[in-house]
């Protein structure tokens, strides 16, 4: 298991810092860990494979509003694409236009481009109905790390007609209640998120309830299971990368621990780990896909995209 527990008797045992110190808590190390997983690592992933945070989120459209807030999730308050999904669940890009082209467009209609005013997606033309939906392809920000006993560890499901109930490890009460929103962490590698932002139903020292409709999955199943972890909206207790890079995040931030020490001659030590470090990954990382997809030509004949 690679929870920031492990993490952290990793980052101690590298650094060699005077963790009883103020400076150099759990709780700083971990706010430490989260700045270099959000500003170092998950870069150097979509860097390489910019697909691996990619996600998507739905927006009904709303009769006569144009406006639309993009996703509080998205790394740097950015997406990738963004297209119209009717009921029937087909996709129609929709794409960005200026708002000197403003005129072009009839008042009303199913919209077809968009531009950014601010923080706020304009869609174009302003939808006339609530019938579909605006759908954003985005790239997910990593939660902020926060220690396990913050977390409950699913130890069984029992999962009914309309909600589910989650026995967990700990007692969430302290800092959950009814009508809060939790996220459902998964416990193996990449450690993504199964669900976010589900609403508690209902809440005792040793279960938590949801409903179904907040849980299932595109074919209507649930899929979070025993290990897996309920976390705080926006938290998590497992960094949200692949297992591999676990080790380069502690890294990273034993040379930040080590810099800001002052010890200049193991500051380079561990730079030159961490850098070599980074040259195994990138090389292991690189392909996600091994087989190469293949086309069929004009000719008839089968052959590799390259």
């Amino acid at each position: 298991m690679n929870t920031v527990e492990d993490l952290l008797e990793s980052v101690k045992i590298r650094s060699l810092a005077p963790i009883s110190q103020d400076t150099f808590t759990n709780t700083k190390i971990l706010k430490l860990m989260t700045e270099e997983m959000r500003t170092y690592v998950v870069p150097l992933l979509i860097d390489v494979r910019e697909d691996f945070f990619l996600n998507y989120v739905d927006v009904s459209f709303e009769a006569n509003r144009s406006l639309y807030p993009i996703y509080e999730r998205s790394a740097g308050n950015s997406f990738k694409a963004l297209y119209a999904v009717s009921s029937s669940g087909d996709e129609s890009k929709i794409g960005r236009t200026s708002v000197d082209k403003l005129s072009d467009f009839t008042q009303s209609g199913d919209p077809t481009h968009f531009f950014l005013m601010g923080d706020q997606i304009k869609v174009l033309p302003t939808p006339k109905s609530n019938t579909n939906s605006l759908r954003q392809y985005y790239f997910r920000t990593q939660s902020s790390l926060t220690q396990n006993i913050n977390c409950g560890r699913i130890t069984s499901v029992a999962v009914g007609a309309l909600t589910t109930v989650f026995t967990i490890s700990t007692d969430l009460r302290a800092a959950l209640g009814a009508g809060d929103k939790v996220d459902f962490q998964n416990s193996q590698s990449p450690f993504l998120l199964w669900a976010h932002d589900v609403e508690i139903q209902g809440i005792t020292s040793t279960t938590i309830t949801v409903n179904n409709s907040d849980i299932l999955d595109e074919s209507g199943n649930v899929r979070m299971g025993i290990d897996d972890y309920i976390c705080p909206r926006f938290q998590t207790n497992i960094p949200q990368i692949p297992v591999e890079y676990h080790t380069l995040l502690v890294q990273k931030t034993v040379c930040k621990i080590i810099g800001s020490l002052g010890d200049q001659r193991k500051f380079q030590i561990e730079m030159a780990e961490l850098k070599m470090m980074e040259g195994s990954l990138f090389k292991l990382i690189k392909s996600r896909v091994e087989a190469q997809p293949q086309k069929v030509t004009n000719r008839g004949i089968w052959e590799t995209l390259g």
